[in-house]
């Protein structure tokens, strides 16, 4: 599974944060955030843009149209023991779920 980061992007998301936390979030948008196209560039090219790097992307962390180096908390059995406890979790959690 790769994982990607679209960055913080501009959205409706926070819509309904309460009036200060919007204005925050609004000037916060304004200095810092991506658009929302900018950020599912991010998706698209990892799951399509790493013409010929096809391999590599397996697994790995997407940034900036990128792939980076995996974290060694990540990649120690410590790491290992968390991410199959979360993966077992999540998926046994949303087993029951049903499309409308």
């Amino acid at each position: 599974m790769t994982a990607v980061n679209p960055g913080y992007c501009k959205s409706e998301l926070r819509r309904n944060f309460p009036f200060v936390l919007r204005i925050i979030d609004a000037i916060r948008e304004a200095l810092l955030a991506r658009s929302t196209e900018e950020g599912s560039r991010q998706l698209v090219w990892a799951a399509v843009g790493g013409a010929g790097r096809e391999f590599e992307l397996r697994g790995g962390y997407v940034s900036n149209a990128n792939l980076r180096e995996v974290s060694d908390y990540a990649l120690s059995d410590e790491g290992a023991a968390v991410q199959t406890r979360l993966w077992v979790r999540n998926a046994f959690s949303h087993s029951n779920w049903t499309c409308n």
